[in-house]
């Protein structure tokens, strides 16, 4: 075939791959990106919570040394070695994640805990614990050859794109709602209304964030489209 047959068939082969697997967080999160929902850097910011999540439970487990020494590296390989002999209890990682999500929706909770169960099973199944109800954290949180992770952490991740398309709706209808009837709206309303609809930001993330939005501002006072 020459390259311009070959063409039409690539493009509807991908699709229809993108088809089959868009259960997958990872097919789904390259079609939110292919649409234009969310900005490519969501990636990092997943892994960041992941590696936060992780983090939290070693802490909840005693093992403060590794849990630092995982921050310290960034999740490197070396520090995620050191944690695989550390196991977690499915009641510890109930806790934290109703800990580190205290916002969810009860019916994404609910998912998480399907999730959960269902990851637990899963390594039971395996034999990788003697327990039912205990997991190694470096399986939890471990990936395959083509990046397929457990139930628990895909779902974790999958809530977690669609939660950021969710905040950034929420975000425009509310500063559409503060402005004008022509479409105007004062820029010294931006944290406010940001602030309100996420009272947990940091004050200093809170004004990058301005900055970034208004990077060529006139002022407090001046208005925008």
């Amino acid at each position: 075939d020459t390259p311009a047959q070959s063409l039409p068939e690539l493009g509807y082969a991908f699709i229809c791959g993108l088809e089959a697997y868009r259960d997958d967080p990872d097919f789904e999160l390259f079609d939110l990106i292919l649409c234009g929902a969310v900005h490519p850097s969501i990636m990092q910011d997943a892994n960041n919570m992941l590696r936060e999540l992780q983090s939290l439970i070693l802490r909840c487990q005693g093992s403060t040394a590794v849990a630092a020494a995982l921050d310290r590296s960034h999740g490197s390989r070396q520090s995620t070695a050191s944690v695989g002999m550390h196991q977690v209890s499915r009641r510890m990682i109930r806790a934290v994640l109703r800990t580190i999500f205290p916002e969810k929706k009860g019916a994404r909770h609910n998912a998480l805990r399907r999730a959960l169960a269902e990851t637990m099973q899963h390594f039971a199944d395996l034999g990788k614990s003697a327990d039912p109800d205990t997991v190694y954290i470096s399986d939890l949180f471990s990936s395959s050859a083509d990046g397929e992770q457990c139930k628990l952490i895909e779902e974790i991740r999958r809530q977690h794109y669609y939660e950021v398309i969710e905040f950034t709706k929420d975000l425009t209808t509310r500063l559409r709602e503060g402005s004008d009837y022509s479409g105007i709206f004062q820029a010294s309303k931006f944290k406010r209304v940001y602030h309100d609809l996420d009272p947990s930001v940091k004050q200093p993330d809170l004004d990058r964030m301005y900055e970034i939005a208004f990077a060529h501002h006139e002022g407090e006072g001046a208005y925008y489209a």
